[in-house]
């Protein structure tokens, strides 16, 4: 609503798709989430120059790669100039052609000619009519059992919920389970047993772990049990053959140290499963010794630290 009437460009993330929309541009991207990243570091190409505000830092890093690295965004002002930082130690940006935001932070907004936000998505199901008992609040999808079946009907299955996921495995997992359950090949347990594991999962999360009630389907390294459980008791209490969850989760793994040490080259690494638990990274960038001087624009969280504050 700030931005009508001031001919501001405003589209959100999903509607992002070339850089050259930002061409010699002055950018803030809020958030160093993989929206963020990802977007900022096209958009560097183009732009004149390019802000990423992030969690933890205190003071701002310059870098070659023609990203800025600087303190959470405090305010956005008329004259078009961010501030970062606490006012006592203010950092102000160069005047602003365009503010990306890749959080959930409700900023006001001064003159920009465009915005772009990337904020993440929210699960809605307006074609379930509210009798079936289904509630999205808080991004949680309830009531579920192991995030997948609706507990007062579980013949309604939702696939792809969790998030901060390697995807296909765990999807895989889901599938497999539930077409098992579908097909009448395994038993799943009644109404007041769905119910009573998922409040234990609730309890786990947001008591024992101290998650945001927004986070209740982030995973993170909970998912690697979870795809195990959900293998196991779709084939008879034992991982079905060619299930290899150990070697998925090393890939996840090395793909996250990749992508903390350079953002830039780490999605050209193509993985190769040679056999159960051996695998080799085919053609992996190497950066030139010019590149290696430019260094992470970006400074990505450890894998444990993405996945949860205090998993």
């Amino acid at each position: 609503e700030g931005f009508k009437g001031n001919g501001a460009r405003v589209i959100h993330a999903h509607n992002y798709r070339v850089p050259e929309d930002f061409k010699d541009a002055n950018v803030v991207v809020v958030g160093a989430g993989p929206s963020g990243v990802d977007i900022s570091l096209e958009i560097s190409k183009r732009a004149k120059k390019v802000y990423i505000a992030q969690k933890g830092l205190k003071e701002q890093t310059e870098t070659k790669a023609g990203i800025l690295a600087v303190p959470p965004i405090s305010n956005l002002r008329e004259d078009r100039r961010a501030e970062f930082g606490s006012p006592s130690d203010v950092i102000v940006s160069e005047p602003l052609d365009a503010v990306v935001f890749c959080t959930g932070y409700d900023y006001r907004l001064g003159a920009a000619d465009a915005v772009v936000f990337c904020t993440g998505y929210d699960y809605t199901f307006p074609f379930l009519d509210p009798s079936i008992g289904v509630s999205v609040r808080d991004r949680g999808v309830r009531p579920l059992y192991k995030h997948m079946y609706l507990t007062s009907d579980p013949s309604l299955v939702f696939i792809g919920l969790p998030w901060k996921v390697a995807p296909f495995p765990l999807f895989d997992c889901q599938t497999r389970h539930a077409a098992r359950a579908m097909c009448g090949l395994m038993e799943l347990p009644a109404r007041e047993q769905m119910e009573e594991a998922r409040r234990q999962d609730e309890r786990m999360r947001f008591e024992e772990m101290g998650l945001p009630k927004r986070y209740y389907h982030q995973f993170g390294n909970l998912q690697w049990d979870y795809c195990r459980t959900l293998a196991c008791e779709a084939n008879d209490g034992r991982l079905y053959s060619g299930f290899d969850i150990d070697t998925a989760h090393e890939i996840y793994q090395d793909a996250g140290r990749a992508r903390r040490e350079d953002v830039r080259t780490y999605r050209e690494r193509n993985y190769v499963v040679e056999a159960p638990g051996e695998w080799t990274v085919s053609n992996p960038n190497t950066p030139t010794e010019e590149e290696s001087s430019i260094g992470s624009p970006i400074s990505i969280p450890s894998s444990a630290e993405s996945s949860a504050q205090k998993q």
